[in-house]
């Protein structure tokens, strides 16, 4: 630091010299001003170029390594949200087009069932593993044993009818 100080007090002063040596009636004055000053300025700043020389380049990969994770986890948090979202649209989509199925092969009107799917996702996949249907009013006549075995076979997996 003491080296420091004492370079800065030296250029300043023959920096001061040089400004009074130069001549007035050219004009020269200005510039040596000038350059003077942007002298300073590199003594000023020199130190931090060592520090930044003596940062270790595995400092940056460290840096760098870090950040790389950080966007590699935001972005598997996005993916399975996406994930997420899709897969509850999959369920009501499914559960609005087994309500149709039921109001056009057991003409069973919308108002009359409940849908419950239990699901399961092994990796990306989503799969159903059972499906409730809860009937009520008139709709409670309909042979369950039907609607059982109909969805049972057209999405291969277990079907239970109850009344509500």
């Amino acid at each position: 630091m003491k080296n420091y100080l004492l370079t800065i007090i030296l250029v300043s002063i023959c920096i001061g010299i040089a400004d009074i040596i130069s001549p007035l009636a050219n004009g020269i004055s200005k510039y040596t001003k000038t350059i003077g000053i942007l002298i300073i300025l590199c003594v000023i700043i020199s130190p931090i170029s060592k520090v930044i020389q003596s940062i270790d380049e595995s400092f940056f990969d460290k840096i760098h390594g870090n950040l790389t994770i950080d966007e590699e986890d935001s972005k598997n948090k996005y993916d399975d949200i996406l994930q997420n979202y899709l897969n509850e649209f999959s369920i009501s989509e499914l559960n609005t087009q087994i309500k149709n199925i039921l109001n056009q092969e057991f003409t069973i009107p919308k108002e009359e069932c409940d849908i419950i799917i239990f699901s399961e996702q092994t990796g990306e996949n989503l799969c159903i593993s059972k499906i409730q249907i809860l009937l009520s009013g008139k709709s409670i006549f309909k042979n369950p044993y039907e609607i059982e075995n109909y969805f049972s076979k057209l999405l291969k997996c277990d079907c239970i009818v109850l009344i509500k």
